[in-house]
């Protein structure tokens, strides 16, 4: 009877991990998605600065590249692309995400309006 009563508390033990993971599991991912997202924010409102400061020494932003900004084109751990749309006086910044973020895509233009899939995706 000895035997039989540690198994079931083994099972029990496994029945209440086994839940707790399924609690946990999706929190814990979801602050990884939020970190790198901030990444990306953060990589967008960097780029946007050196766009500034672009446009100030050549009176454009058309002809600015990842390399003349000096820029990585990916944040990182690739977990999002930076993608620029550049004209002569304005410009459109984009993170892509190289996996699933319900905001997907975050973009930036060159008069500070943010947007994103949802209003929340830049708070």
């Amino acid at each position: 009877m000895q035997n039989g009563f540690q198994l079931i508390e083994m099972m029990i033990v496994v029945v209440i991990v086994g839940v707790l993971s399924v609690i946990v599991y999706p929190n814990f991912n979801q602050h990884f998605v939020t970190t790198h997202r901030l990444q990306a924010q953060k990589a967008l409102l960097d780029l946007a600065s050196r766009l500034e400061q672009y446009q100030l020494v050549h009176q454009s932003y058309q002809d600015a590249t990842f390399a003349a900004l000096n820029v990585e084109e990916f944040t990182e751990g690739k977990h999002y692309r930076l993608m620029l749309e550049l004209e002569e006086n304005s410009y459109l910044l984009s993170a892509v995400p190289q996996s699933y973020d319900e905001c997907r895509v975050l973009t930036l233009n060159s008069i500070g309006q943010r947007s994103g899939k949802k209003h929340e995706c830049w708070s």
